[in-house]
């Protein structure tokens, strides 16, 4: 009896081990993915020209009803 209760105590601890691993490994990867997103961000945001006027910086609406003679807004 001995014997099986230290086996089932055995597996449970293995399996939070397991659990706490696992839950390791996501934040690690979670912290990798915010990492190379703001890497991203920064790359982006450094690239853009500065010499652009404000103007052209502003993001462009096209449509496609309402009297449009088929230039941008």
């Amino acid at each position: 009896m001995i014997s099986a209760d230290l086996q089932t105590k055995n597996l449970d601890i293995s399996n939070k081990i397991s659990s706490l691993l696992k839950c390791v490994t996501l934040c690690y990867d979670l912290s990798f993915f915010v990492e190379n997103a703001a890497a991203q961000k920064k790359a982006v945001l450094e690239s853009s020209s500065s010499s652009e006027s404000e103007d052209e910086a502003r993001p462009q609406f096209i449509t496609t009803f309402g009297g449009d003679d088929g230039k941008g807004n």
